[in-house]
């Protein structure tokens, strides 16, 4: 079954599409805003900025209207049931937020860790984008997530899980990968050794 299928079965199942919280409205995060707002089957319920005019700035780009800042914690719950898009400015409020998943996008270690630690105490479900977050402490936050009997996970995207899905994909095609590594962002020099580069 595709994650589509998938997607659309939880929606008939709950009444409505999964219900996406968003800490983070910068690069990354506007763009996962926009990638959710295309799927079928789920949405992005409410978007925690800083910046709450970022979030705000997401969710248009995205193609929502409609857009409420709302300060007030009750209130912005209340907006998210009506299916109402919601910005709040404090990451750590969403899990007051009837959402059924957070979504961080912070790219803060610390706030990541932060906000995922109370999403999975306020028993929300967690998906994390900030990776250095999950190397410090992921092993404490999935030990929480198995304890609520909620989903701890790091999301695909960024570069140390789809470097492991390429490698992944190599063995799985029969191939002997023997070195795998993140080069974007740095010059090209191939004619460097290891000894260049130390």
């Amino acid at each position: 079954m595709s994650y589509t299928q998938r997607l659309l079965e939880r929606q008939r199942e709950l009444g409505h599409p999964v219900r996406v919280g968003v800490v983070g409205a910068g690069q990354m995060g506007s763009g996962l805003i926009a990638q959710i707002e295309r799927a079928r089957g789920m949405e992005v319920a409410a978007v925690a900025d800083v910046a709450p005019q970022r979030g705000v700035d997401a969710y248009t780009k995205a193609g929502r209207t409609g857009v409420v800042v709302e300060s007030d914690v009750a209130r912005a719950a209340e907006l998210v049931e009506a299916g109402q898009p919601v910005v709040i400015d404090d990451g750590l409020q969403m899990p007051r937020l009837p959402v059924d998943i957070v979504l961080e996008v912070s790219g803060v270690p610390e706030i990541a860790a932060q906000i995922a630690y109370a999403s999975l105490i306020g028993k929300k479900d967690v998906a994390l984008m900030t990776v250095e977050a999950d190397v410090t402490v992921g092993l404490l936050l999935a030990s929480v997530a198995n304890a609520g009997r909620q989903v701890y996970t790091i999301c695909r995207g960024d570069e140390p899980v789809e470097c492991v899905k390429l490698v992944e994909y190599a063995e799985d095609l029969g191939l002997t990968v023997v070195a795998a590594g993140k080069g974007k962002n740095n010059p090209n020099r191939p004619t460097d050794v290891p000894e260049d580069v130390a």
